[in-house]
């Protein structure tokens, strides 16, 4: 992934995940700066800088960048960067155990079928009844990843 390409994810996650300078509740824990989850015995009252928050960033992205990469094996490097980033910004939303769950989107994924990739990314059904759980609770998020993924090009966030 280019170094241009990068600095694009981080803008974009940036973003999606919005700035907080001090924790908040998330899902499972508490979060802060640009989405990045605090160990328990984080002191609440100590405010986080943008530039924290900017380290924490891309520490977590290249986490996340490194789970996929295990995740895919050799057939990350067949993905362009634009799909190569969403599956970086999916694992850094969802956690890597939440995505290894998009079973048929990973089937998909391997097989380069991009239409099926992007449904299953929205629904949990071929009828489009179920919606996953990411499309539930991130809505133009998810869809913004089942539509680069499907076109291999960056959609701007809403």
């Amino acid at each position: 992934m280019t170094e241009q390409f990068w600095a694009q994810l981080k803008a974009i996650v940036r973003g999606a995940e919005g700035f907080s300078d001090t924790p908040y509740d998330d899902i499972k824990h508490k979060s802060g700066g640009y989405g990045h989850a605090l160990p328990p015995d984080y002191n609440d009252s100590k405010l986080i800088t943008t530039e924290q928050a900017n380290e924490w960033l891309e520490s977590d992205l290249k986490a996340a960048e490194r789970a996929v990469m295990r995740l895919l094996g050799t057939h990350y490097d067949t993905l362009s960067e634009v799909r190569q980033g969403t599956l970086i910004e999916m694992c850094f939303q969802v956690g890597i155990g939440s995505l290894t769950g998009f079973k048929k989107m990973l089937k998909a994924l391997r097989e380069s079928n991009y239409d099926t990739v992007s449904h299953e990314i929205l629904w949990n059904d071929p009828q489009c009844k179920k919606m996953t759980k990411l499309y539930q609770q991130t809505p133009k998020r998810a869809e913004r990843y089942a539509a680069q993924m499907k076109v291999g090009q960056i959609e701007r966030a809403a």
